[in-house]
């Protein structure tokens, strides 16, 4: 596996990727570290997938702790798999992205917050301003994050069904074309 994670080849990366999360991520952490910051999109979906099934204590603060980190693409990945894995933000972190100066992180964590069941009315503010007016790459993030919502909501009963349509109907006015397709064909599946 190790061989696979430190390739310059991204294909050979993603299987090395999907090797790990099948035997042990917790054995292969500080490699995948290694990946983020030249991961292309399709590694970055391979490790947040992983990031998101990781159920050890020290793999989740490892992956909590990425939230930390100097390079946006692996606050992203860390962000991601945290809403994918259906962990929620300390109040503490959630304030620091929603006031990242990227709007990626920002929108993530927006829609991480409104996934949540626990806001505050200074976040819900602060969430509110972070879902207007997407670029198309905060909008490609925040229908991944709705494709995951859906998996949890089929799985979580009508509470999280609630949030997931708030959600959606929060970024509907700004959304282009490929978006609200996306999010109509997620909800088919509630």
């Amino acid at each position: 596996v190790r061989p696979l994670l430190t390739s310059e080849d991204p294909a050979s990366q993603r299987l090395g990727v999907e090797l790990a999360a099948r035997i042990d991520p917790a054995l292969f952490l500080d490699d995948l570290e290694t990946l983020l910051p030249k991961a292309d999109a399709g590694l970055r979906r391979a490790l947040v997938k992983l990031y998101a099934s990781v159920r050890s204590p020290e793999a989740s603060k490892r992956v909590r702790a990425l939230l930390h980190s100097s390079d946006e693409a692996a606050r992203g990945v860390s962000l991601e798999a945290l809403i994918a894995g259906g962990q929620p933000l300390e109040e503490t972190d959630l304030r620091a992205l929603l006031a990242d100066s990227n709007p990626l992180l920002r929108s993530l964590a927006a829609a991480g917050a409104r996934l949540s069941s626990a806001m505050t009315p200074e976040v819900d503010v602060a969430v509110a301003a972070s879902l207007r007016g997407l670029n198309p790459e905060a909008l490609a993030a925040v229908t991944r994050v709705i494709h995951t919502a859906v998996q949890n909501a089929s799985a979580g009963g009508s509470g999280e069904t609630a949030r997931l349509l708030a959600l959606v109907k929060e970024v509907w006015p700004s959304a282009d074309a490929a978006f609200k397709a996306e999010a109509l064909g997620a909800l088919e599946k509630v």
